[in-house]
């Protein structure tokens, strides 16, 4: 600990808040990049941030400070106090919770594989460009993120925990003549097979989308999403599944409720804080609140939104034990696995794509779930159950509720898929989807 956190949520009172809390984060990190197959930068540093949670009659205010310092924390609180008379009262404003005897840190998040890595990443790095080298791509890019967290959260109700955990991620992005394929790994550990299998998957791709190159029309497709478009996808739906996004109406699901069948029986998502294996782990959410596995959608069914103590109380429930302050947060998004292998998958689609990756993901309509991506990579043309060749990039134009209801299987086995376009921890596998709007992009 590098700043005294019952110092922190002491001085806040003093000057006169109702409350306080504080969330503090260190990080001991190490980055490397690679470009034209080599490393090309490698970076090693340490965070230090301070989040502060500040009441005072019922005006809520949140402020990071991006330092080590305690007195620029103090200093920090001092100028909140004479800003915070200006804000309007929240209209979701509920006290922070006495301390709950069940919120607890996990133990074993920390790798001590990702610890040999922060000490000496070059033997990771070796064992990426040979394999990259082995698979005969002409050329690769990519970046491996990881890092030793420490996680601290103090309140005024005489709360506080810390908790310290793992990161690691690689994605990689591969070339091959005019095509390209893209895979990214993130949990909080790895192993060889791991790196391996990343950079393998990124060459399949490669070479599978360099290969009979044409132009398609737009129109309805049945599409196979690989992980990584079903883990972008993922942090919209989540957000969909947060209960301010529900009061404000900025939810696809908004009008829904607990039971509401919203999307095919294939399909059941779950939030586990529980999971060693993934990065986003927790015992305590930053309420003091003992985290706890969540079924969000089971069989196509809405079994729950994620809640903090002021969308719960707004909303007649409970608290879900995934605060943030202001708006609730998932911890790992787990989609429970279906009973189809990925090649039986191609077998059954007559007229499709298998989609490898996506980016530029916007709403039209947040309220509807409207939305559009860009594909982005390998883009595979399937015909009569069969790979046919590669499409130039196109775009999904289609809805959320859509896509979700016209799920039609799910693969067998589940991928802990990571890169900047998914900000979640996720594990999912492979997900075929009917009749979706395929169009070209601008």
């Amino acid at each position: 600990m590098s700043i005294n956190l019952s110092k922190i949520i002491s001085h806040a009172l003093s000057r006169g808040f109702d409350e306080a809390a504080v969330a503090y984060y260190k990080l001991d990190r190490v980055m490397i990049k690679f470009a034209n197959s080599q490393p090309s930068v490698s970076q090693s540093w340490i965070e230090y941030i301070a989040t502060l949670y500040l009441v005072k009659d019922k005006r809520i205010m949140v402020s990071v400070v991006e330092s080590v310092s305690e007195e620029e924390v103090v200093k920090k609180i001092n100028e909140a106090i004479n800003q915070v008379g200006s804000l309007e009262r929240s209209f979701i404003y509920a006290p922070l919770p006495e301390p709950d005897p069940n919120a607890k840190p996990l133990q074993n998040l920390v790798s001590s594989k990702v610890l040999d890595f922060l000490r000496d990443p070059s033997g990771v790095s070796e064992i990426i460009v040979n394999k990259a080298s082995e698979e005969r791509i002409e050329r690769f890019a990519g970046a491996i993120d990881s890092f030793l967290g420490e996680r601290c959260v103090a309140t005024s109700k005489n709360f506080e925990a810390c908790e310290k955990s793992t990161y690691f991620s690689f994605y990689i992005r591969a070339f091959l003549g005019e095509g390209s394929g893209h895979w990214g790994f993130g949990a909080s550990s790895y192993e060889t097979r791991d790196l391996e299998e990343t950079v393998s998957l990124a060459a399949h791709y490669a070479k599978e989308s360099s290969k009979n190159i044409k132009d398609i029309e737009p129109g309805v497709y049945d599409v196979i999403l690989s992980p990584l478009v079903v883990g972008n996808f993922l942090g919209y739906i989540s957000m969909a599944l947060n209960g301010l996004n529900k009061i404000t109406g900025m939810s696809f699901f908004a009008k829904n409720n607990p039971g509401d069948q919203v999307a095919s029986d294939k399909l059941t998502l779950v939030d586990d804080p529980f999971r060693n294996d993934m990065f986003g782990s927790a015992g305590f959410d930053d309420e003091g609140i003992s985290t706890r596995r969540n079924v969000l959608i089971e069989k196509g069914v809405l079994k729950t939104f994620i809640h903090n103590t002021k969308t719960a109380s707004v909303l007649g429930t409970s608290s879900t034990g995934n605060a943030g302050w202001i708006t609730p947060r998932p911890w790992n998004l787990v989609i429970v696995p279906g009973d189809m292998d990925e090649s039986e998958m191609i077998r059954g689609v007559r007229r499709g794509l298998l989609i490898n990756n996506n980016w530029y993901t916007r709403y039209q309509n947040a309220v509807e779930g409207i939305f559009s991506t860009v594909t982005r990579d390998a883009l595979l043309i399937i015909e009569n159950g069969e790979i046919k060749g590669s499409a130039k990039r196109m775009r999904i134009a289609d809805s959320f509720p859509r896509l979700l209801k016209n799920i039609a299987g799910l693969g067998k086995r589940v991928y802990k898929a990571k890169w900047w376009e998914i900000r979640e921890s996720i594990e999912t596998p492979y997900i075929y989807i009917r009749d979706v709007n395929i169009t070209k992009p601008f």
